[in-house]
Formats: structure tokens, C-alpha cells, sequence
């Protein structure tokens, strides 16, 4: 939906969206506002506390509090996966905020390069470090990704629902192993081996969202949420340094059916509903009902 759109002025969404989240996470640690809309008695606010749910056979006592971790879960993190069912991989890769840090260090020229000998022509060239193929988290990064998305489920549970404080160093943690991660290596590599979503993105989009482009990318062109830079024209560049193969940033069609049948994504489906099952359970183990 977005290919067409030149990314000088999607790099202007995606760092609006990124400030909004930074704004969220100041408000985690010091908001003065949002209280106000939680009283008890504040009958005009419709996010006013109701009568308190019971929790292992005690009534819980209502107080008002600050909204931050509500909007986040349940008013921003629900778009996620309605976005990518919708409007598919493609269209997300091209808003993603956090994708949007770890290319930081791209646009600033900030990029680890290591030495490689060129041997036709016998010299020595400084090329951007890529994640080495040998590497166990690019062997396995489906592995990884869901034990960051289990870690991060498990501490919600734990620290973040109740501690403001957890959510922003969480978030804290998040952002900068997202900026290091480009400092350190070229391409998308946050997004393809690293990024938690990747999990989400894999499970809701598939090879497309509903109103998704269905029809396959022309050679030679820039698909819709290949790495891209603005050109000197009105059109834009491609920047692919090929960090990843059966690349979904450039054909999410063949990519889904390249890799579909592997164990590590026949885990990842499975466990991510095993993940959702626990996750729902708890509640009810924890408190003694659904209330």
C-alpha cells in the first residue's frame, strides 16, 4: 500500500511515531495528567475505575493511576497485529518506529565497517559488517526471536504490568539493544534476526495482509519496504546489502514459501499459541477467576 510512497516522507512518519513512543515512555516515569482520567469518582472520564474484581478471594482496593502501561497494552500493541492482518508485512516494515532506530546508525554514517580483500582487484576495501553466516543466532533465529518474545511475556506477567518503572527500562533496554544492533551491523539485521515482532509478523501477516499488493515485484525495481534511501530524483534507491537471504523486505511471497516448512517456524507457530494459552492462564490461576 505504501510502495509508492517516496521514503523521505516515510522516514518523517516513522520518526514521529518513535518521538510518540518516547513521550509514552517519559509519561511511565513522570505523568501528572492521566491520574485524573482514572478517579473513582470522575464520572465524565469513561477509563474511570469500576467496581474492583476480586483477586484470590480479596477485593481489590481502587485507587486512580497513571494510564501510560494501559495505552501501550491496550490501546497501541492491539494495532499490531490488526495492522498486519490488514495491511500485511510490507506496510508495517515501512512504519515500524523501532526498525526505524536500528537504521539511525545507517543515516549518520555511524555503521561498523570491517577490511575485506577484493582479490580482482588486489586491494583492500572497507565494506558494512553483516551478521556472519556461520553464526549461531543466523542459523537460529526463529529460536531466538521467540525466546525474546517468551522473555518479554513472561516479564509482562511478572515486573511490567504492575511497575511502570520495569515497563520504561524495558523499553529502555529494547531501544538500545535495537540502536546497537545497527551500530554494530549493516542491512535490516535488527529486523531479521534479532526484532521479537518478527514472531508477530511471521504468525498475522504470512505471505500478505488482506489488503495487501498481491502482485510480484518486477525485476530491478524497489519493492515495497526494501531497505531504500531518498535519491537525487524524485524516486528512491535501493540500499540492499543482502543481510539476509530469501530477503522478505524483497519478495515476502517467495520468502513465506522458502521457509514454511522449516522446524524452526513449525516452533514458532506452535509455541506462539502455547504462549497465549499460558499467558491467559496464569490470570486465572493467579486471581482464582476471569474477573
Amino acid at each position: 500500500m505504501l510502495s509508492r510512497t517516496p521514503e523521505r516522507r516515510m522516514r518523517l512518519v516513522r520518526t514521529g511515531l518513535l518521538f510518540a513512543w518516547l513521550i509514552l515512555i517519559i509519561s511511565l516515569l513522570w505523568d501528572p495528567l492521566t491520574p485524573a482520567l482514572t478517579a473513582p469518582d470522575n464520572l465524565a472520564s469513561p477509563f474511570r475505575l469500576g467496581p474492583a474484581p476480586a483477586v484470590q478471594g480479596k477485593v481489590l482496593s481502587g485507587e486512580a493511576y497513571a494510564m501510560g502501561a494501559r495505552i501501550f497494552w491496550t490501546m497501541i500493541l492491539p494495532l499490531i497485529p490488526l495492522s498486519l492482518m490488514l495491511f500485511g508485512h510490507q506496510t508495517w516494515r515501512r512504519i515500524c518506529p523501532l526498525s526505524h532506530l536500528s537504521q539511525i546508525p545507517h543515516m549518520l554514517g555511524w555503521q561498523r565497517q570491517i577490511k575485506r580483500l577484493n582479490r580482482k582487484a588486489g586491494s583492500v576495501e572497507r565494506v558494512l559488517a553483516l551478521l556472519p553466516s556461520e553464526s549461531w543466532v543466523r542459523a537460529n533465529h526463529y529460536y531466538f526471536q521467540f525466546g525474546f518474545l517468551a522473555v518479554g511475556v513472561l516479564g509482562r506477567i511478572l515486573f511490567y504490568n504492575a511497575d511502570r518503572i520495569a515497563l520504561a527500562v524495558a523499553f529502555g533496554v529494547i531501544l538500545l539493544f535495537a540502536l546497537g544492533v545497527g551500530v554494530i551491523y549493516g542491512g535490516k539485521t535488527w529486523c531479521n534476526y534479532f526484532c521479537p515482532i518478527s514472531v508477530i509478523q511471521d504468525i498475522y501477516a504470512g505471505p500478505g495482509g488482506l489488503l495487501d499488493t498481491k502482485s510480484p515485484p518486477a525485476r530491478g525495481s524497489i519493492t515495497q519496504s526494501m531497505c531504500r534511501a531518498p535519491g537525487a530524483t524524485k524516486s528512491d534507491q535501493s540500499i540492499c546489502v543482502g543481510c539476509t537471504p530469501n530477503c522478505r523486505d524483497v519478495d515476502i511471497e517467495n520468502s513465506y514459501w522458502k521457509t514454511v516448512e522449516s522446524n524452526q517456524k513449525r516452533f514458532m507457530y506452535y509455541g506462539f499459541f502455547g504462549l497465549v494459552a499460558a499467558f491467559y492462564t496464569y490470570y486465572y490461576v493467579y486471581s482464582g477467576g476471569w474477573a
